[in-house]
Protein backbone atom coordinates (compact mmCIF):
# COMPACT_ATOMS: atom_id res chain seq x y z
CA UNK A 1 0.00 0.00 0.00
CA UNK A 2 1.08 3.60 -0.53
CA UNK A 3 0.10 6.30 1.96
CA UNK A 4 -2.04 8.78 0.01
CA UNK A 5 -0.49 11.87 1.63
CA UNK A 6 3.07 10.80 2.45
CA UNK A 7 3.72 8.52 -0.52
CA UNK A 8 5.27 6.00 1.89
CA UNK A 9 5.05 2.32 1.00
CA UNK A 10 3.85 -0.20 3.57
CA UNK A 11 3.01 -3.89 3.55
CA UNK A 12 -0.48 -4.91 4.62
CA UNK A 13 -0.91 -8.40 6.03
CA UNK A 14 -4.38 -9.92 6.32
CA UNK A 15 -5.90 -13.28 7.16
CA UNK A 16 -7.60 -15.54 4.64
CA UNK A 17 -11.35 -15.14 5.06
CA UNK A 18 -11.94 -18.64 6.48
CA UNK A 19 -9.28 -18.06 9.17
CA UNK A 20 -10.65 -14.61 9.99
CA UNK A 21 -13.89 -16.23 11.15
CA UNK A 22 -12.11 -17.91 14.08
CA UNK A 23 -11.95 -15.68 17.19
CA UNK A 24 -8.77 -17.44 18.42
CA UNK A 25 -7.01 -17.03 15.08
CA UNK A 26 -8.00 -13.34 14.97
CA UNK A 27 -6.64 -12.81 18.50
CA UNK A 28 -3.40 -14.59 17.61
CA UNK A 29 -3.04 -12.52 14.44
CA UNK A 30 -3.60 -9.22 16.22
CA UNK A 31 -1.21 -10.32 18.96
CA UNK A 32 1.49 -10.69 16.28
CA UNK A 33 1.31 -6.96 15.66
CA UNK A 34 1.20 -6.13 19.34
CA UNK A 35 4.22 -8.33 20.11
CA UNK A 36 6.35 -7.03 17.22
CA UNK A 37 5.53 -3.38 17.95
CA UNK A 38 6.27 -3.86 21.65
CA UNK A 39 9.82 -5.06 20.97
CA UNK A 40 10.83 -2.18 18.64
CA UNK A 41 14.16 -3.51 17.45
CA UNK A 42 15.95 -2.64 14.18
CA UNK A 43 16.10 -6.33 13.24
CA UNK A 44 12.41 -7.07 13.82
CA UNK A 45 9.91 -6.04 11.16
CA UNK A 46 8.27 -2.81 12.29
CA UNK A 47 4.49 -2.84 12.71
CA UNK A 48 2.83 0.56 12.28
CA UNK A 49 -0.78 -0.34 12.93
CA UNK A 50 -3.12 -3.21 13.75
CA UNK A 51 -6.86 -3.00 13.24
CA UNK A 52 -10.04 -4.68 12.00
CA UNK A 53 -11.96 -3.40 8.95
CA UNK A 54 -15.24 -5.06 7.95
CA UNK A 55 -14.48 -8.01 10.27
CA UNK A 56 -11.07 -8.50 8.59
CA UNK A 57 -8.04 -8.00 10.85
CA UNK A 58 -4.93 -6.52 9.28
CA UNK A 59 -1.42 -5.40 10.15
CA UNK A 60 0.33 -2.44 8.52
CA UNK A 61 4.08 -3.11 8.47
CA UNK A 62 7.25 -1.70 7.02
CA UNK A 63 7.72 -2.63 3.38
CA UNK A 64 10.81 -4.80 2.88
CA UNK A 65 12.71 -5.60 -0.29
CA UNK A 66 14.94 -8.65 -0.45
CA UNK A 67 14.43 -12.35 0.19
CA UNK A 68 13.98 -14.83 3.01
CA UNK A 69 16.97 -16.70 4.41
CA UNK A 70 15.42 -19.97 3.19
CA UNK A 71 15.90 -18.83 -0.43
CA UNK A 72 19.53 -17.92 0.20
CA UNK A 73 20.25 -21.29 1.82
CA UNK A 74 18.57 -23.16 -1.06
CA UNK A 75 20.58 -21.22 -3.65
CA UNK A 76 23.99 -20.81 -1.96
CA UNK A 77 24.32 -23.65 0.57
CA UNK A 78 26.44 -23.96 2.56
CA UNK A 79 26.80 -20.29 3.43
CA UNK A 80 30.12 -20.51 5.28
CA UNK A 81 30.92 -19.45 8.82
CA UNK A 82 31.61 -15.74 8.23
CA UNK A 83 28.56 -15.13 6.07
CA UNK A 84 26.39 -17.06 8.53
CA UNK A 85 27.71 -14.97 11.43
CA UNK A 86 27.06 -11.73 9.53
CA UNK A 87 23.47 -12.76 8.82
CA UNK A 88 22.57 -14.33 12.14
CA UNK A 89 24.19 -12.11 14.79
CA UNK A 90 21.51 -9.44 14.18
CA UNK A 91 18.86 -12.17 14.48
CA UNK A 92 20.32 -13.24 17.83
CA UNK A 93 20.10 -9.62 19.02
CA UNK A 94 16.47 -9.35 17.87
CA UNK A 95 15.41 -12.60 19.55
CA UNK A 96 17.26 -11.63 22.74
CA UNK A 97 15.38 -8.29 22.77
CA UNK A 98 12.11 -10.20 22.50
CA UNK A 99 13.13 -12.53 25.33
CA UNK A 100 14.05 -9.53 27.49
CA UNK A 101 10.41 -8.45 27.18
CA UNK A 102 9.09 -11.94 27.94
CA UNK A 103 8.15 -12.73 24.33
CA UNK A 104 8.98 -16.13 22.82
CA UNK A 105 8.82 -16.34 19.03
CA UNK A 106 8.09 -20.11 18.81
CA UNK A 107 8.44 -20.32 15.02
CA UNK A 108 12.01 -19.34 14.22
CA UNK A 109 12.96 -20.76 10.83
CA UNK A 110 14.72 -19.53 7.67
CA UNK A 111 11.37 -18.50 6.16
CA UNK A 112 10.88 -16.08 9.08
CA UNK A 113 14.24 -14.35 8.66
CA UNK A 114 14.00 -11.75 5.91
CA UNK A 115 17.18 -10.36 4.39
CA UNK A 116 16.12 -6.83 3.56
CA UNK A 117 18.37 -4.53 1.54
CA UNK A 118 18.60 -0.84 2.40
CA UNK A 119 19.13 1.90 -0.18
CA UNK A 120 22.88 1.33 -0.12
CA UNK A 121 22.44 -2.40 -0.80
CA UNK A 122 23.43 -3.39 2.74
CA UNK A 123 21.63 -6.50 3.98
CA UNK A 124 19.55 -5.95 7.13
CA UNK A 125 18.20 -9.23 8.57
CA UNK A 126 14.69 -8.89 10.01
CA UNK A 127 12.77 -11.40 12.13
CA UNK A 128 9.22 -11.85 10.85
CA UNK A 129 5.98 -13.44 11.99
CA UNK A 130 5.29 -13.28 15.69
CA UNK A 131 1.89 -14.84 15.00
CA UNK A 132 2.37 -17.78 17.35
CA UNK A 133 4.55 -15.97 19.83
CA UNK A 134 4.05 -16.62 23.50
CA UNK A 135 3.97 -13.74 25.92
CA UNK A 136 5.17 -15.10 29.23
CA UNK A 137 2.69 -14.68 32.07
CA UNK A 138 -0.10 -13.64 29.67
CA UNK A 139 -3.49 -14.56 31.09
CA UNK A 140 -5.03 -15.57 27.76
CA UNK A 141 -2.15 -17.75 26.58
CA UNK A 142 -3.77 -21.06 27.49
CA UNK A 143 -6.96 -20.30 25.58
CA UNK A 144 -5.06 -19.22 22.45
CA UNK A 145 -2.75 -22.20 22.18
CA UNK A 146 -4.05 -24.98 24.38
CA UNK A 147 -1.86 -27.84 25.58
CA UNK A 148 -2.65 -30.34 22.83
CA UNK A 149 -2.03 -28.09 19.81
CA UNK A 150 1.19 -28.49 17.85
CA UNK A 151 2.30 -24.95 17.08
CA UNK A 152 5.42 -24.23 15.07
CA UNK A 153 7.41 -25.79 12.23
CA UNK A 154 8.52 -29.33 13.15
CA UNK A 155 12.03 -29.26 11.58
CA UNK A 156 12.98 -26.28 13.76
CA UNK A 157 10.91 -27.06 16.83
CA UNK A 158 12.49 -27.89 20.17
CA UNK A 159 11.64 -31.31 21.64
CA UNK A 160 9.64 -29.73 24.46
CA UNK A 161 7.64 -27.65 22.00
CA UNK A 162 7.00 -30.73 19.84
CA UNK A 163 5.66 -32.49 22.95
CA UNK A 164 3.29 -29.51 23.42
CA UNK A 165 4.67 -28.90 26.90
CA UNK A 166 2.99 -26.01 28.65
CA UNK A 167 6.01 -24.38 30.26
CA UNK A 168 8.44 -23.73 27.41
CA UNK A 169 10.85 -20.82 27.76
CA UNK A 170 13.55 -18.97 25.84
CA UNK A 171 15.58 -22.16 25.46
CA UNK A 172 13.02 -23.37 22.91
CA UNK A 173 13.81 -20.41 20.62
CA UNK A 174 17.51 -21.00 21.23
CA UNK A 175 17.11 -24.58 20.00
CA UNK A 176 15.32 -23.37 16.85
CA UNK A 177 18.05 -20.82 16.26
CA UNK A 178 20.66 -23.59 16.59
CA UNK A 179 18.92 -25.58 13.85
CA UNK A 180 18.98 -22.51 11.57
CA UNK A 181 22.67 -21.99 12.33
CA UNK A 182 23.45 -25.64 11.56
CA UNK A 183 21.55 -25.47 8.28
CA UNK A 184 23.33 -22.29 7.19
CA UNK A 185 26.79 -23.73 7.84
CA UNK A 186 26.20 -27.28 6.52
CA UNK A 187 23.44 -26.75 3.96
CA UNK A 188 21.32 -29.44 5.63
CA UNK A 189 18.93 -29.62 8.56
CA UNK A 190 20.17 -31.75 11.47
CA UNK A 191 17.08 -33.98 11.42
CA UNK A 192 14.93 -35.04 8.49
CA UNK A 193 11.95 -37.36 8.36
CA UNK A 194 8.82 -38.08 6.35
CA UNK A 195 6.52 -37.69 9.37
CA UNK A 196 6.49 -36.08 12.81
CA UNK A 197 7.04 -39.44 14.51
Amino acid sequence: AIHSDLGKRSAIKTLRAHYARSPDVRKRFLREGQAASKIRHPHIVDVYDVAIQDKMPFLVMEYLEGEVLASVIARDKPLGVQRTADLLIPVIAAVAAAHDLGILHRDLKPENVFLSKDRGGVVQPKVLDFGISKILNAQEEHSLTGTSNLIGTPYYMSPEQARSEKQIDARSDQYSFGVILYECVTGERPFEGPTLY
